[in-house]
Protein backbone atom coordinates (compact mmCIF):
# COMPACT_ATOMS: atom_id res chain seq x y z
CA UNK A 1 0.00 0.00 0.00
CA UNK A 2 1.43 3.31 -1.05
CA UNK A 3 1.98 6.31 1.18
CA UNK A 4 3.24 9.63 -0.03
CA UNK A 5 5.74 10.34 2.73
CA UNK A 6 6.82 8.94 6.06
CA UNK A 7 4.23 9.77 8.69
CA UNK A 8 5.34 12.81 10.66
CA UNK A 9 4.48 13.09 14.31
CA UNK A 10 2.38 15.90 15.67
CA UNK A 11 -0.49 18.09 14.63
CA UNK A 12 0.63 18.89 11.08
CA UNK A 13 -0.03 15.45 9.60
CA UNK A 14 -3.02 16.27 7.41
CA UNK A 15 -1.63 19.51 6.09
CA UNK A 16 1.77 18.01 5.31
CA UNK A 17 0.30 14.99 3.52
CA UNK A 18 -2.32 17.08 1.73
CA UNK A 19 0.41 19.33 0.39
CA UNK A 20 1.80 16.39 -1.59
CA UNK A 21 5.29 17.35 -0.51
CA UNK A 22 6.74 13.86 -0.75
CA UNK A 23 10.22 13.46 -2.22
CA UNK A 24 10.00 11.96 -5.71
CA UNK A 25 12.42 9.16 -4.85
CA UNK A 26 10.22 8.08 -1.93
CA UNK A 27 7.03 8.06 -4.00
CA UNK A 28 8.67 6.21 -6.90
CA UNK A 29 9.86 3.44 -4.58
CA UNK A 30 6.42 1.82 -4.33
CA UNK A 31 5.74 1.23 -8.05
CA UNK A 32 9.31 -0.04 -8.48
CA UNK A 33 8.98 -2.54 -5.64
CA UNK A 34 5.53 -3.65 -6.80
CA UNK A 35 6.96 -4.39 -10.23
CA UNK A 36 10.04 -6.09 -8.84
CA UNK A 37 8.02 -8.39 -6.58
CA UNK A 38 5.09 -8.71 -9.01
CA UNK A 39 2.48 -7.57 -6.50
CA UNK A 40 -0.47 -5.24 -6.87
CA UNK A 41 0.00 -1.68 -5.68
CA UNK A 42 -2.77 0.04 -3.80
CA UNK A 43 -2.53 3.76 -4.55
CA UNK A 44 -2.14 6.29 -1.76
CA UNK A 45 -4.65 4.98 0.76
CA UNK A 46 -5.95 8.36 1.92
CA UNK A 47 -6.35 10.06 -1.49
CA UNK A 48 -10.14 10.04 -1.30
CA UNK A 49 -10.36 11.13 2.34
CA UNK A 50 -7.41 13.44 3.01
CA UNK A 51 -9.29 16.63 2.18
CA UNK A 52 -12.20 15.76 4.48
CA UNK A 53 -11.13 16.74 7.98
CA UNK A 54 -14.52 15.58 9.24
CA UNK A 55 -13.56 12.05 8.17
CA UNK A 56 -10.71 11.95 10.70
CA UNK A 57 -10.75 11.23 14.40
CA UNK A 58 -9.63 14.02 16.76
CA UNK A 59 -6.01 12.81 16.47
CA UNK A 60 -6.21 13.85 12.77
CA UNK A 61 -4.40 10.64 11.80
CA UNK A 62 -6.99 7.86 11.90
CA UNK A 63 -10.03 7.91 9.59
CA UNK A 64 -13.51 7.62 11.08
CA UNK A 65 -16.23 5.10 10.23
CA UNK A 66 -17.65 7.64 7.76
CA UNK A 67 -14.42 7.43 5.72
CA UNK A 68 -14.45 3.65 5.37
CA UNK A 69 -16.47 3.46 2.11
CA UNK A 70 -13.97 5.82 0.44
CA UNK A 71 -11.04 3.77 1.76
CA UNK A 72 -12.69 0.62 0.41
CA UNK A 73 -13.08 2.28 -3.00
CA UNK A 74 -9.31 2.83 -3.01
CA UNK A 75 -8.32 -0.70 -1.96
CA UNK A 76 -11.00 -2.85 -3.58
CA UNK A 77 -9.92 -2.50 -7.23
CA UNK A 78 -6.55 -4.05 -6.31
CA UNK A 79 -7.87 -6.60 -3.80
CA UNK A 80 -10.90 -7.97 -5.65
CA UNK A 81 -8.99 -9.58 -8.57
CA UNK A 82 -6.78 -11.43 -6.11
CA UNK A 83 -9.80 -12.89 -4.33
CA UNK A 84 -11.40 -13.99 -7.59
CA UNK A 85 -8.25 -15.81 -8.71
CA UNK A 86 -7.80 -17.61 -5.43
CA UNK A 87 -4.19 -16.55 -5.14
CA UNK A 88 -2.11 -19.03 -3.19
CA UNK A 89 0.15 -17.81 -0.42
Amino acid sequence: MMIKKPLPRGRGFLSSVASGAAPAEFVSLYPRLAGEYKVRLVPFFLDRVIARRDWFQPDRIHPTAAAQPALLDTVWPQLQPLLKRGVAR
